[in-house]
């Protein structure tokens, strides 16, 4: 009942039985070409046969594998041995068996496009009443757009100029812009590109202690907001309100140069502190301009963009389609509903869009099948399954799909798979593609020795397409950005995902080299909440593991108290949630005495409880509604037994689900509540009590009719 001991068996037959029996025809005996067959009871069975030469036969299960998949095997194997044969000398790492042209492809029509805020200010100037960017009853036209970023970026060169007597002013300051969704965000984050600085986007439902420490690391000597911002958060530093600029005066632009720092992203790090990855004005512009070509963007469209601006994918949405003269519709400060969001697609006239795949799952489970279809439809962050894909196609029946791969170093999505109506999706998940522009990429192996078309490597990207590296941390960037050794004076950026090439040239993505994370898009490294952990009082050891559930991968830790005494979980629980950003606080904490390690004293993951997720102290429902709320509850954690003091998020619940309970609660029990309303009161008693405390509207409705009617009948009397 265990897992077999092996999938595949190589077996060398040292009896020529054929040529044996020959030697006896001197006796009278005639001998055909002897032959024998046998059965393999393993996936992979691969039988060399020695004579006067080797004869190489494979077996395999055609219900695993593919023929071309095999062939390509039994080539490579037999490229080894003809290697081999050539210098015996040689070591194995040393046998090269592919060139790395075979994975490299490179598109330098972009490689000098101008910066993406010189091309907005074209688009500007071509179609100037066109609408930019709209959210809600905002909106701006191309020409209000660009004026007002050209006024406010040389009140910043002024500010700056100012604050900055007596020194030489750099062109790498960077300023912190407040993020609140809004025309006048997309205002503030160009003007600091035409001002030559480069932008950290400040997120306001970040926990303070992330933004100090975002602020600290990335050198943020202003931040830029508006002053119904200003209130939102502890400033550390200037704070200068967009309102304010018209009294600054202006300054002359800089002319920006390829070379200069347009923004940084910060993600997880794996010791302990979160990364600033820095990208510059040349990649950006190559990357926007290339991708607005690769969508198919143009006037006229328009994208919906429901992104956090903490995830640089975000950044991709608002600067694509401004560089191809379309339109953005932001969505505004409110977590929407898989409805809400559905309903802008009509209200708005969307065309394109694009989610992460988990968010993009509810919206199809919540979609009127007679909706129209979208243009485009592009999704990334994490792998989309081929059953998932197949449904969302025949759900949105959009023009054109694309799955977007890569990580932040290298500029957003350095890599895309991009389909139609008729295309194939073979593998169990959608390819991740080929290389955007003028990037390249390797799949090597441990020795940075290209792997054989088809076989498992580390994906490398390289080309002009590549972050500058980590924000003021040299070691980490030359540890990750390494010289290309194929092309001289190039980099490439080892991405620590483990890929492959199907035949038809797409890369497919197989798995992590480390234990780096993916949660609802979101990239996490378990590293960065283990050191948060292990500093706590009184903890002693930590792991943090991505589990899989029914309701998507939850995020488990495991802690060792000090001295054998378990350490107060929902403490440390407080502790997380101040200082990281909501989707990287463990779902669940189990205290275990010690952690698991295997023979070589590694984490034995394994070895270690499965969390179960499930009330603690068990109160039962009082009353109808409770009883109705713990339903739904129920359905959707998939927990049989909830208490009314249990919470929605210990039990596993996070925002994907939280759209799918105001879904529920909407449809089943016909409750209008907002996400933000659900996410602030977690528990069954709370959620209860505040819909028991809302008036009706039906008796609210019907007050007002009432009202109305004693007016109207106080006018006749009159």
């Amino acid at each position: 009942g265990g897992q077999p001991l092996f999938d595949s068996i190589l077996v060398f037959e040292n009896y020529p039985v054929d040529a044996a029996l020959r030697e006896r025809e001197q006796h009278g005996l005639r001998i055909g070409k002897v032959r024998h067959a046998s059965m393999t009871n393993y996936p992979v069975t691969l039988v060399i046969t020695g004579s006067q030469t080797l004869d190489v036969a494979i077996s395999y299960d055609t219900a695993l594998f593919e023929a071309n998949r095999v062939e390509q095997v039994l080539g490579h194997f037999i490229a080894t041995v003809e290697r081999i044969a050539d210098d015996p000398r040689q070591r194995v790492a040393d046998l090269v068996l592919d060139r790395p042209e075979t994975v490299a492809a490179e598109d330098d029509r972009f490689r000098h496009a101008p910066p993406v805020h010189v091309a907005i200010a074209r688009r500007a100037a071509m179609q100037p009443d066109a609408v930019a960017v709209r959210c809600g009853d905002q909106a701006l036209t191309y020409r209000e757009l660009d004026g007002a970023a050209e006024r406010l970026a040389r009140a910043l060169r002024a500010h700056m100029a100012g604050h900055e007597a007596g020194h030489k002013m750099g062109h790498e300051r960077v300023i912190g812009v407040v993020i609140d969704r809004s025309p006048a965000m997309i205002v503030r984050l160009l003007a600091v590109l035409k001002a030559g600085a480069a932008y950290l986007p400040i997120d306001l439902e970040l926990p303070q202690a992330r933004i100090d420490e975002m602020i600290d690391g990335a050198h943020v000597r202003l931040l830029l907001g508006t002053r119904s911002l200003r209130g939102r958060i502890a400033a550390t530093v200037p704070w200068l309100d967009m309102e304010d600029a018209a009294d600054i005066g202006g300054a002359a632009l800089p002319e920006v140069s390829p070379q200069q720092l347009a923004y940084l992203i910060y993600t997880s790090g794996s010791t302990g502190k979160a990364k600033a990855v820095a990208v510059e004005h040349g990649p950006l512009a190559m990357h926007c301009h290339a991708t607005a070509e690769q969508y198919g963007m143009a006037p006229g469209e328009r994208e919906l963009h429901v992104l956090s601006f903490s995830f640089d994918g975000a950044h991709e949405r608002w600067i694509v389609p401004l560089v191809a003269g379309a339109e953005v519709v932001l969505r505004d400060e409110a977590l929407w509903s898989a409805e809400r969001t559905l309903a802008a697609f009509t209200l708005h006239g969307i065309t394109n869009a694009g989610f992460p795949p988990a968010y993009l799952m509810r919206l199809t489970e919540a979609a009127d099948p007679d909706a129209p279809p979208l243009r485009l439809l592009s999704f990334g962050g994490e792998a989309i399954s081929r059953e998932s894909f197949t449904r969302v196609r025949n759900t949105f029946r959009p023009r054109t799909l694309i799955n977007g791969y890569g990580p932040t170093e290298a500029v957003v999505t350095p890599l895309a798979w991009v389909a139609d109506a008729e295309t194939p999706c073979t593998p169990a998940y959608a390819p991740i593609g080929r290389p955007v522009g003028s990037r390249h990429v390797y799949l090597l192996d441990a020795d940075l020795h290209p792997v054989p078309r088809g076989a498992t490597g580390e994906l490398y990207i390289g080309g002009y397409g590549l972050a500058r590296g980590y924000f003021r941390r040299p070691g980490l960037t030359a540890g990750l950005f390494l010289p290309d050794p194929y092309v001289p004076g190039g980099r490439m950026y080892r991405t620590g995902d483990l890929v492959r090439q199907a035949a038809d040239g797409a890369i497919e993505y197989v798995s992590r080299r480390d234990h780096q994370i993916k949660i609802r898009g979101y990239r996490i490294e378990p590293g960065e909440i283990e050191a948060r952990l292990r500093a706590a009082d009184g903890v002693h050891a930590a792991a943090v593991l991505a589990v899989p559930t029914p309701q998507g991968a939850q995020l488990v830790a495991y802690v060792v108290g000090d001295g054998g005494v378990a350490p107060d979980t929902r403490r440390l629980r407080e502790m997380l949630s101040a200082a990281l950003p909501p989707y990287m606080v463990p779902a669940q904490m189990i205290v275990v005495a010690e952690l698991p390690v295997t023979a070589n004293g590694k984490l034995d993951r394994h070895a270690l409880p499965a969390p179960v997720f499930a009330s603690a102290d068990h109160v039962a429902p009082r009353t109808a509604r409770e009883s109705a709320l713990a339903g739904i509850w129920q359905s959707l954690l998939g927990v049989e037994r909830i208490g009314i003091h249990d919470n929605f998020f210990e039990l596993g619940g996070h925002s994907l689900l939280l759209m799918q309970l105001v879904s529920r609660l909407h449809r089943e029990m016909g409750l209008t509540l907002s996400l933000r309303d659900a996410m602030s009161q977690p528990t069954i008693a709370q959620l209860a009590a505040w819909i028991d405390a809302r008036p009706d509207p039906q008796q609210d409705t019907a007050r007002q009719l009432a009202a109305l009617d004693d007016l109207m009948a106080d006018l006749e009397a009159s």
